[in-house]
């Protein structure tokens, strides 16, 4: 609308001006080398407009004249981005569908048309991985890193790199600095904590779990649940050095942070005894039993306490098995006891509860030992051996990454190297399997685990149990 109006007002303008022209003609006089020129105002301004109109149009189309060069070489160079821009993304394509010769052949062509080495290196350095040239690679990324808009990018390949080829000091120090550079990115933070404690820097990964969960990148309980763990990694260090103090303080708070961490108190206990307060140890061993038995802490527990005297050695159980009584592992530390010091009753009075139903291997070991001591009844003896034969898996420490099974805790899981995946429990074992023939010939069989059996989950280690065949 407002442009309608203001068309219209120009229009009455020129129609006002033309008529008032046209009632006003006046006259013009023009002398100039010996010409006389007589026109009306009208005309003489009629006959300016013109020559000011062919002026300009003379000199658009000698700027034009003078800028085709420039424009040429600017549409040469637009179609030369474009087609390196398209080239770069053909590339990407090709690296992520594993084609070498197609990634090479378009990173060269982006390399040659963009002439950005911040756009190309990426793609060159991938084009270089994927045909295998880990030197051309290693070249680019480096170069990359010493660009600050692309430092991190060229960090993060040659940190891939390097831990590809196992180098772990060099994976170390490229990890540090892609913190620094990236500090909030979970893949960095990771890496570089899991490479801190697999080489055993127990201080410095412990500053970034700090800063990881700082960044809310792991959780308050897994973090506080990793920092007891770098405590007890930290004080194994100061006990090396013969820091007791220092190792004890740090013991402690261990186990403050999580109360239900073994070897904590294990360790605590064999501190003070060094250190000549064995009566500290003894009490943190049974504080960690009331929490949770473990029998890690009944075996330390009764060498801290052992006279040599049978007898009183079940006087020793039967205090550390009160804080607990109800437990499993409490009447198995009372029935070790007493076999040793031949109660004969009191070992099967603690062993009874758990004969119902599926008693664990150990129950069943115990049992066996109990009859051939006390009424060398080697038959029954051999029952109960195949019952525990037959039982599930005793506890062990068992990698929640990998599956591995080991007798003793440590930080890191000696087979995958996983921090903090060992956890106290009965390993997995093999499903016993049926073989059904499915055809003429034997060998055309289905294998079918019954439902009775726990199935095997292929994380850890198992037991091979016959496969038995039916028609």
């Amino acid at each position: 609308m407002y442009r309608v109006l203001k068309f219209l007002i120009v229009i009455v303008l020129l129609v006002a001006g033309a008529v008032w022209l046209a009632d006003n003609p006046g006259a013009v006089t023009i002398k100039w080398q010996g010409y006389r020129i007589d026109a009306s105002f009208t005309v003489l301004m009629l006959t300016v407009a013109a020559v000011a109109v062919v002026t300009a149009i003379l000199y658009r189309l000698w700027l034009f004249v003078r800028r085709v060069p420039v424009l040429m070489g600017e549409s040469n160079k637009e179609r030369k981005r474009r087609k390196g821009y398209l080239a770069l993304s053909r590339g990407m394509v090709a690296v992520a569908a594993g084609d070498v010769k197609e990634a090479e052949k378009n990173a060269k062509q982006a390399d040659s048309l963009l002439q950005d080495p911040p756009l190309t290196m990426l793609l060159s350095a991938q084009a270089a991985q994927l045909s295998g040239d880990d030197k051309a690679a290693k070249t680019f990324f480096e170069a990359m890193s010493e660009r600050p808009e692309m430092a991190f990018l060229g960090v993060r390949g040659r940190l891939t790199q390097a831990m590809q080829e196992g180098d772990s000091e060099t994976a170390l120090k490229l990890a540090e600095r892609a913190f620094r550079l990236k500090p909030k990115t979970d893949w960095v933070a990771g890496t570089l904590f899991d490479l801190q404690v697999k080489q055993g820097r127990w201080t410095e990964a412990d500053a970034t779990l700090t800063t990881m969960e700082k960044n809310r990148q792991v959780d308050s309980a897994t973090a506080r649940r990793r920092r007891a763990l770098l405590d007890y990694q930290r004080a194994l260090g100061f006990e090396a050095e013969g820091r007791l103090k220092d190792a004890i303080k740090l013991l402690k708070k261990a186990g403050d942070l999580e109360p239900h961490f073994v070897p904590a108190p294990l360790n605590l206990a064999a501190v003070f005894k060094k250190s000549g307060k064995a009566a500290k140890g003894v009490a943190a061993l049974e504080e960690a039993w009331r929490r949770e038995p473990h029998p890690d802490l009944a075996e330390a527990y009764m060498a801290l306490k052992d006279e040599g005297d049978a007898l009183k050695n079940v006087k020793h159980a039967e205090r550390l098995a009160g804080f607990n009584r109800e437990h499993e592992e409490s009447a198995i530390l009372l029935a070790k006891a007493s076999l040793a010091a031949e109660l004969w009753g009191e070992a099967r009075k603690a062993l009874t509860p758990y004969l119902t139903g599926l008693p664990s291997a150990r129950i069943c070991r115990l049992m066996a030992e109990l009859e051939e001591a006390e009424n060398n009844d080697a038959a029954l003896a051999g029952d109960w051996l195949k019952r525990a034969a037959d039982a599930e898996n005793d506890p062990a420490w068992v990698c929640a990454s990998c599956g591995n099974v080991q007798a003793d805790w440590t930080a890191v899981c000696g087979h995958c190297g996983g921090f903090d995946s060992l956890s106290w429990r009965k390993p997995p074992r093999a499903s016993r399997v049926q073989a059904i023939t499915v055809g003429p010939d034997e060998s055309q069989a289905l294998v079918v685990p019954p439902e009775t059996d726990a199935a095997f989950d292929g994380s850890a280690p198992a037991e091979t149990e016959e496969v038995s065949k039916s028609s």
